[in-house]
């Protein structure tokens, strides 16, 4: 058996200590919604919606309040929702025209850090600006798009007529244009925490999201390729970009969360189309509902407020909020040690993982006590971990003090005996002792393992499967 340091493989290879490389990712927590009835209908009335534009969610720069477009020409409605933080109606303004304070299909909205709030009226080509309870500032004309950015930087970014991005300051002088022959619609703008400037451009098909220095206008490639869905996006705090996709068969409707760099690190979300009741909740002797987290195709506006909520709005306008679940990035140490098991984060419980981060971070100590007793077997210490790697055969002795946590892959064949551990996981099938297993506080093993095959004695506190 080899003798290594705080956490290590009995297969010989040394875990050490290094830079965080890869994140887990944990869905949002479903907080609450509002806007919307269960059956998806429609109403004009205050804290309905008739029809939530395409990115027309922003929150002010506490995250107090919640500012929703609602516009429907069909039925005369072109007017902003002002809610709280919890869903609460509070007031609205906006009609339908092209004098001040009205709109002609307002589209996207934006607040800036000092509560402002600027919303693209796109039917008359401009942007206007009003104070957090509505009341008319200014107002300037250019080619506008629809979507519009309050940056960190203090300018206001809009989709200057599609194909071009343009930069203002917030009296909405113009200060610059980018973009070329890399734009094919602009669908959606959003600022990481180092200033750069991601769109979303294309079609609802073979969408891109493309990145900008917005200080020079320079572009920095295509991050991420082949989206489809809505023309929205969103950016969280640990920068992760949130991009709604649909795809018609299967019908499928989730929002995909990617890193900057375009690794994508999960989904969440599923489909409810509540005509045909494909995918829906439907309570007994009730018709299809739209169940928590549901979409009828993708969302069509998303926004993360700055103190950190997730905020939805789908064809059956309603909106959702969540809570982001930020899982730090796992260290090489750890992901290695989930190799050698045969294993992925997911695999096992948190707390587990917490154990090897904590291992991996400490490894400055010898688990070895060279003047021990134990037949030159090993042993730790509180608060570390060893990994018996899938597949290995050892012989020796592990001794711990009750509070160590010992890690058995699938197929470990292991001749001796194992004394006084804390914890341990059984990761895999086919896991033997042939001697001993005594003094164990908790033994957990994971679905489609065995608790262990123990030649000599078994005695365990308590044995769980998870």
């Amino acid at each position: 058996m080899k003798y290594l340091s705080k956490i290590g493989l009995v297969l010989g290879i040394f875990l050490v200590q290094s830079a965080a490389v890869a994140q887990s990712f944990i869905a949002p927590e479903f907080i609450l919604k509002f806007g919307g009835a269960p059956d998806g209908s429609t109403s004009s009335a205050d804290g309905r919606f008739t029809d939530i534009a395409p990115g027309g969610i922003a929150t002010s720069p506490d995250g107090q309040f919640v500012y929703v477009v609602d516009s429907t020409a069909d039925v005369g409605v072109n007017r902003i929702e002002k809610f709280d933080n919890q869903g609460n109606f509070l007031l609205k303004w906006g009609s339908t025209g092209t004098g001040i304070g009205q709109f002609n299909y307002p589209v996207g909205i934006a607040v800036d850090a000092s509560g402002n709030v600027y919303v693209v009226d796109s039917g008359d080509q401009r942007v206007q600006k009003f104070d957090s309870s509505g009341n008319f500032l200014l107002q300037w004309y250019g080619p506008q798009g629809g979507q519009i950015l309050a940056g960190r930087d203090g300018y206001i970014y809009t989709d200057y007529g599609n194909f071009s991005i343009g930069k203002y300051d917030t009296n909405g002088v113009l200060q610059m244009t980018f973009g070329g022959a890399e734009l094919d619609g602009v669908r959606g703008l959003v600022m990481d925490s180092h200033g750069y400037l991601y769109a979303r451009n294309g079609g609802t098909t073979s969408a891109t999201i493309v990145k900008y220095d917005p200080s020079t206008g320079a572009f920095l490639g295509n991050p991420i390729s082949n989206v489809n869905g809505s023309y929205v996006l969103a950016i969280d705090s640990h920068d992760r970009l949130y991009l709604p996709t649909s795809l018609n068969l299967p019908r499928t409707a989730v929002i995909q969360v990617f890193e900057t760099t375009g690794n994508l690190l999960g989904q969440y979300g599923s489909f409810c189309e509540l005509a045909t009741g494909y995918g829906c909740v439907t309570p007994s002797g009730v018709g299809a509902q739209l169940g928590d987290g549901q979409y009828y195709f993708s969302p069509k506006a998303t926004f993360i407020s700055p103190n950190g909520y997730l905020y939805t709005a789908d064809l059956n306008e309603r909106v959702q909020k969540f809570l982001p679940k930020y899982a730090p990035p796992l260290s090489q140490c750890t992901l290695d040690a989930l190799a050698a098991l045969g294993l992925s984060a997911s695999d096992l419980p948190a707390s587990a993982i917490t154990t090897l981060e904590n291992a991996c971070k400490d490894n400055n100590e010898d688990t070895i006590d060279p003047n021990s007793t134990v037949n030159g077997g090993l042993k730790f210490n509180p608060g570390e971990a060893v990994v018996i790697g899938t597949g290995s055969t050892d012989d020796g002795t592990i001794h711990g003090d009750s509070a160590g946590t010992l890690f058995i892959g699938a197929g470990v064949q292991f001749h001796g005996n194992i004394q006084n551990v804390g914890t341990i996981y059984v990761t895999g099938p086919g896991a033997s002792v042939s001697g001993s297993v005594t003094g164990i506080t908790t033994l957990y093993y994971l679905p489609g393992a065995a608790p262990l095959t123990v030649g000599g004695s078994f005695s365990v506190g308590t044995i769980i499967q998870l």
